[in-house]
Protein backbone atom coordinates (compact mmCIF):
# COMPACT_ATOMS: atom_id res chain seq x y z
CA UNK A 1 0.00 0.00 0.00
CA UNK A 2 2.60 2.55 1.13
CA UNK A 3 5.38 1.47 -1.62
CA UNK A 4 3.13 1.13 -4.60
CA UNK A 5 0.99 3.66 -6.17
CA UNK A 6 -0.80 1.80 -8.30
CA UNK A 7 -2.25 -0.53 -5.90
CA UNK A 8 -2.62 2.55 -3.86
CA UNK A 9 -4.93 4.49 -5.95
CA UNK A 10 -6.90 1.70 -6.60
CA UNK A 11 -7.61 1.31 -3.08
CA UNK A 12 -8.06 4.40 -2.35
CA UNK A 13 -11.03 4.56 -5.18
CA UNK A 14 -12.77 1.08 -3.75
CA UNK A 15 -12.87 2.85 -0.44
CA UNK A 16 -14.74 5.88 -1.81
CA UNK A 17 -17.50 2.96 -2.90
CA UNK A 18 -17.43 0.20 -5.73
CA UNK A 19 -16.72 0.10 -9.23
CA UNK A 20 -19.23 -0.95 -11.44
CA UNK A 21 -17.64 -2.27 -14.37
CA UNK A 22 -19.72 -2.49 -17.74
CA UNK A 23 -18.20 -5.68 -18.98
CA UNK A 24 -18.81 -6.76 -22.66
CA UNK A 25 -19.00 -10.33 -22.55
CA UNK A 26 -21.46 -11.11 -25.42
CA UNK A 27 -22.10 -9.59 -29.25
CA UNK A 28 -25.55 -9.25 -27.85
CA UNK A 29 -24.55 -6.56 -25.40
CA UNK A 30 -23.48 -4.07 -28.61
CA UNK A 31 -25.74 -5.76 -31.19
CA UNK A 32 -25.37 -6.01 -34.86
CA UNK A 33 -23.83 -3.14 -37.29
CA UNK A 34 -25.92 -0.80 -38.68
CA UNK A 35 -26.53 2.01 -40.77
CA UNK A 36 -27.17 4.71 -38.43
CA UNK A 37 -25.27 3.35 -35.29
CA UNK A 38 -21.85 3.53 -35.08
CA UNK A 39 -19.62 0.24 -32.97
CA UNK A 40 -18.82 3.60 -30.43
CA UNK A 41 -22.45 4.06 -30.30
CA UNK A 42 -23.35 0.95 -29.36
CA UNK A 43 -20.78 0.50 -26.98
CA UNK A 44 -21.48 3.76 -25.10
CA UNK A 45 -25.51 2.84 -25.61
CA UNK A 46 -25.02 -0.97 -23.72
CA UNK A 47 -22.79 0.45 -21.05
CA UNK A 48 -24.55 3.98 -20.62
CA UNK A 49 -27.66 1.92 -19.84
CA UNK A 50 -25.71 -0.45 -17.28
CA UNK A 51 -24.15 2.59 -15.53
CA UNK A 52 -27.00 4.06 -15.42
CA UNK A 53 -28.82 2.14 -13.15
CA UNK A 54 -25.94 2.48 -10.67
CA UNK A 55 -26.58 6.45 -10.72
CA UNK A 56 -23.07 6.96 -12.49
CA UNK A 57 -22.11 10.53 -12.10
CA UNK A 58 -22.62 12.67 -15.97
CA UNK A 59 -19.74 14.01 -15.64
CA UNK A 60 -17.95 10.38 -15.56
CA UNK A 61 -20.30 9.21 -17.89
CA UNK A 62 -19.56 12.42 -20.75
CA UNK A 63 -15.29 11.17 -19.94
CA UNK A 64 -16.55 7.79 -20.57
CA UNK A 65 -18.49 8.00 -23.60
CA UNK A 66 -16.13 10.62 -25.30
CA UNK A 67 -12.89 7.82 -24.49
CA UNK A 68 -14.99 5.02 -26.22
CA UNK A 69 -15.20 7.14 -29.48
CA UNK A 70 -11.09 7.87 -29.08
CA UNK A 71 -10.19 4.01 -28.41
CA UNK A 72 -12.65 3.15 -31.26
CA UNK A 73 -10.96 5.09 -33.39
CA UNK A 74 -7.88 4.31 -32.16
CA UNK A 75 -8.33 0.38 -32.63
CA UNK A 76 -9.50 0.67 -36.04
CA UNK A 77 -6.74 2.52 -37.34
CA UNK A 78 -4.90 -0.17 -36.69
CA UNK A 79 -6.83 -3.18 -38.17
CA UNK A 80 -10.52 -3.92 -39.17
CA UNK A 81 -12.73 -5.58 -36.53
CA UNK A 82 -15.13 -6.59 -38.74
CA UNK A 83 -13.04 -9.14 -39.72
CA UNK A 84 -12.55 -10.53 -36.44
CA UNK A 85 -14.33 -13.74 -35.16
CA UNK A 86 -17.23 -13.09 -32.70
CA UNK A 87 -15.11 -14.20 -29.85
CA UNK A 88 -12.22 -12.21 -31.00
CA UNK A 89 -13.83 -9.35 -31.54
CA UNK A 90 -15.95 -9.22 -28.13
CA UNK A 91 -12.30 -9.69 -26.70
CA UNK A 92 -11.00 -6.40 -28.65
CA UNK A 93 -14.10 -4.59 -27.48
CA UNK A 94 -13.38 -5.36 -24.08
CA UNK A 95 -9.88 -5.15 -23.38
CA UNK A 96 -8.61 -2.55 -25.89
CA UNK A 97 -11.97 -0.01 -25.59
CA UNK A 98 -14.53 -0.44 -22.67
CA UNK A 99 -11.90 -1.13 -19.62
CA UNK A 100 -9.53 1.93 -20.68
CA UNK A 101 -12.21 4.16 -21.26
CA UNK A 102 -13.62 3.07 -18.02
CA UNK A 103 -10.34 3.77 -16.15
CA UNK A 104 -10.30 6.93 -17.80
CA UNK A 105 -13.51 8.13 -16.99
CA UNK A 106 -12.74 7.11 -13.14
CA UNK A 107 -9.37 8.60 -13.63
CA UNK A 108 -7.19 5.70 -12.70
CA UNK A 109 -4.01 6.08 -13.87
CA UNK A 110 -3.03 2.40 -15.45
CA UNK A 111 -4.04 0.43 -18.10
CA UNK A 112 -6.17 -2.80 -18.78
CA UNK A 113 -3.77 -5.69 -18.00
CA UNK A 114 -2.66 -3.53 -15.11
CA UNK A 115 -6.29 -3.37 -13.93
CA UNK A 116 -6.54 -6.95 -14.09
CA UNK A 117 -3.50 -7.56 -11.99
CA UNK A 118 -4.55 -5.56 -9.02
CA UNK A 119 -8.13 -6.95 -8.77
CA UNK A 120 -6.17 -10.10 -8.51
CA UNK A 121 -3.34 -8.83 -6.21
CA UNK A 122 -5.97 -7.08 -3.97
CA UNK A 123 -7.64 -10.48 -3.68
CA UNK A 124 -4.74 -12.46 -2.72
CA UNK A 125 -4.20 -9.49 0.33
CA UNK A 126 -8.18 -9.89 1.13
CA UNK A 127 -8.59 -6.56 0.48
CA UNK A 128 -11.12 -6.66 -2.14
CA UNK A 129 -13.37 -8.47 -4.38
CA UNK A 130 -15.97 -8.82 -6.88
CA UNK A 131 -18.74 -10.35 -8.22
CA UNK A 132 -20.79 -10.50 -11.65
CA UNK A 133 -23.60 -11.52 -9.55
CA UNK A 134 -25.25 -8.45 -8.30
CA UNK A 135 -28.85 -8.14 -9.13
CA UNK A 136 -29.16 -4.42 -10.20
CA UNK A 137 -26.15 -4.31 -12.00
CA UNK A 138 -25.15 -6.72 -15.29
CA UNK A 139 -21.22 -6.58 -15.40
CA UNK A 140 -18.96 -7.05 -12.80
CA UNK A 141 -19.00 -5.40 -9.32
CA UNK A 142 -15.34 -4.98 -7.80
CA UNK A 143 -15.11 -3.69 -3.82
CA UNK A 144 -13.16 -3.15 -1.13
CA UNK A 145 -12.71 -5.41 2.20
CA UNK A 146 -10.70 -4.02 4.27
CA UNK A 147 -9.85 -1.07 6.03
CA UNK A 148 -6.32 1.06 6.68
CA UNK A 149 -5.46 2.97 9.40
CA UNK A 150 -5.23 5.61 9.52
CA UNK A 151 -7.53 6.50 6.48
CA UNK A 152 -5.92 7.08 3.00
CA UNK A 153 -5.78 10.48 2.84
CA UNK A 154 -3.07 12.51 0.31
CA UNK A 155 0.60 10.98 1.01
CA UNK A 156 -0.87 9.13 4.49
CA UNK A 157 0.96 6.00 5.44
CA UNK A 158 -1.01 3.21 6.14
CA UNK A 159 0.18 1.26 9.76
CA UNK A 160 -2.54 -1.12 9.74
CA UNK A 161 -5.18 -2.83 7.85
CA UNK A 162 -8.50 -3.95 9.37
CA UNK A 163 -9.73 -7.16 7.61
CA UNK A 164 -13.60 -7.68 7.29
CA UNK A 165 -13.14 -11.37 8.44
CA UNK A 166 -16.14 -13.30 10.46
CA UNK A 167 -15.22 -10.96 13.39
CA UNK A 168 -16.34 -7.93 11.62
CA UNK A 169 -19.10 -9.47 9.75
CA UNK A 170 -20.59 -11.72 12.64
CA UNK A 171 -22.87 -8.70 14.04
CA UNK A 172 -24.15 -7.36 10.95
CA UNK A 173 -23.98 -10.47 9.43
CA UNK A 174 -28.34 -11.52 10.26
CA UNK A 175 -29.81 -8.66 9.13
CA UNK A 176 -27.86 -7.90 5.98
CA UNK A 177 -29.12 -11.34 5.25
CA UNK A 178 -32.59 -10.53 5.93
CA UNK A 179 -32.80 -7.58 4.27
CA UNK A 180 -31.17 -9.06 1.07
CA UNK A 181 -33.63 -12.22 0.78
CA UNK A 182 -36.51 -9.71 1.40
CA UNK A 183 -35.25 -7.41 -1.90
CA UNK A 184 -34.97 -10.62 -3.99
CA UNK A 185 -38.04 -12.26 -2.67
CA UNK A 186 -40.94 -11.70 -4.59
CA UNK A 187 -43.39 -13.14 -2.06
CA UNK A 188 -43.24 -14.08 1.76
CA UNK A 189 -40.71 -17.71 1.93
CA UNK A 190 -39.64 -17.81 -1.07
CA UNK A 191 -36.12 -18.95 -2.42
CA UNK A 192 -33.88 -16.97 -3.91
CA UNK A 193 -30.69 -17.34 -6.31
CA UNK A 194 -27.61 -17.58 -3.83
CA UNK A 195 -25.15 -15.84 -5.89
CA UNK A 196 -27.55 -12.83 -6.17
CA UNK A 197 -27.83 -13.29 -2.22
CA UNK A 198 -24.00 -13.50 -1.46
CA UNK A 199 -23.57 -10.90 -4.07
CA UNK A 200 -25.90 -8.41 -2.01
CA UNK A 201 -24.51 -9.34 1.36
CA UNK A 202 -20.87 -9.07 0.14
CA UNK A 203 -21.07 -5.90 -1.25
CA UNK A 204 -22.83 -4.21 1.58
CA UNK A 205 -21.01 -5.63 4.47
CA UNK A 206 -17.36 -5.72 2.07
CA UNK A 207 -16.44 -9.16 2.87
CA UNK A 208 -15.12 -12.08 0.81
CA UNK A 209 -17.30 -15.20 -0.59
CA UNK A 210 -15.83 -17.01 2.16
CA UNK A 211 -16.95 -15.39 4.84
CA UNK A 212 -20.00 -14.89 3.90
CA UNK A 213 -20.12 -19.22 3.90
CA UNK A 214 -18.72 -18.97 7.13
CA UNK A 215 -21.10 -16.54 8.91
CA UNK A 216 -24.42 -18.52 7.20
CA UNK A 217 -23.03 -21.58 7.60
CA UNK A 218 -22.95 -20.41 11.93
CA UNK A 219 -26.81 -19.57 11.26
CA UNK A 220 -27.19 -22.75 9.92
CA UNK A 221 -25.55 -24.50 12.65
CA UNK A 222 -27.17 -22.26 15.15
CA UNK A 223 -30.99 -23.04 13.99
CA UNK A 224 -33.96 -21.82 15.81
CA UNK A 225 -31.82 -20.56 18.64
CA UNK A 226 -30.03 -17.99 15.67
CA UNK A 227 -33.67 -16.22 15.77
CA UNK A 228 -33.44 -16.89 11.59
CA UNK A 229 -33.77 -20.43 10.19
CA UNK A 230 -32.33 -21.64 6.43
CA UNK A 231 -33.45 -23.42 4.11
CA UNK A 232 -31.21 -24.59 1.06
CA UNK A 233 -31.68 -26.11 -2.03
CA UNK A 234 -29.06 -27.46 -4.76
CA UNK A 235 -27.95 -25.43 -7.81
CA UNK A 236 -29.93 -26.30 -10.72
CA UNK A 237 -26.94 -24.58 -12.72
CA UNK A 238 -23.27 -23.87 -12.39
CA UNK A 239 -22.48 -20.48 -11.55
CA UNK A 240 -22.26 -17.39 -13.32
CA UNK A 241 -18.76 -16.87 -15.19
CA UNK A 242 -15.90 -15.97 -12.86
CA UNK A 243 -17.82 -16.68 -9.78
CA UNK A 244 -17.83 -19.71 -7.33
CA UNK A 245 -20.47 -22.09 -6.05
CA UNK A 246 -22.49 -21.28 -2.77
CA UNK A 247 -20.93 -23.79 -0.27
CA UNK A 248 -21.14 -24.71 2.87
CA UNK A 249 -18.98 -27.26 3.91
CA UNK A 250 -19.14 -29.73 0.76
CA UNK A 251 -22.40 -28.65 0.06
CA UNK A 252 -23.17 -26.84 -2.91
CA UNK A 253 -26.28 -24.13 -2.39
CA UNK A 254 -27.72 -22.95 -5.40
CA UNK A 255 -31.36 -21.56 -3.60
CA UNK A 256 -31.60 -19.92 -0.01
CA UNK A 257 -34.68 -19.33 2.08
CA UNK A 258 -34.83 -16.47 5.24
CA UNK A 259 -37.31 -16.88 7.70
CA UNK A 260 -36.81 -15.46 10.59
CA UNK A 261 -38.57 -15.95 13.40
CA UNK A 262 -42.08 -14.28 14.55
CA UNK A 263 -40.33 -12.08 17.79
CA UNK A 264 -38.09 -10.86 15.10
CA UNK A 265 -34.61 -11.52 17.20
Amino acid sequence: MNEHPYFRQFMARLLSGPLYIPDVTTVKQVGSPTADASLAERVIASCSTRLAATVYPEAKLERFAAAIHERVMQVESRASLSDLNAKKLIDAIEDLIVIPAFLLAEELPFDAVTFQHLIRISQDFLSAAWTSSYPVFEGRVVFATCEFRPALHGGTRAEGVVHHGRTYAAPLFKEALRAAHQRLADSQGAYVDAYALRALVCVQLGIQPIVFAHCLDEIIRAGQSSGMVIFTELPFAPPPPGESYVEIGNRRIGLIKVVVAANGE
